[in-house]
């Protein structure tokens, strides 16, 4: 799994998407919590990028990932 914290922002939900070093989106999802976890057992291992956005729409945390 990979933890996202320290998101504090009050436009929830917030959506993430999970994207391979291709650009494919591999995985997303909706959270209510600044707090959570992906659950990446099933995502062959590999370099993606993570990226949340809030209510509106607004990025607000970008991150690369190694899963293994």
């Amino acid at each position: 799994k990979i933890t996202v914290r320290g998101i504090k922002i009050s436009a929830k939900p917030m959506y993430y998407y999970m994207y391979s070093a291709a650009g494919k989106l591999t995985k997303y999802g909706k959270v209510f919590t600044d707090a959570f976890d992906i659950d990446v057992s099933i995502i062959p291992r590999g370099l993606y990028i993570i990226k949340v956005y809030d209510a509106y729409n607004k990025n607000v945390y970008t991150e690369k990932v190694t899963v293994q």
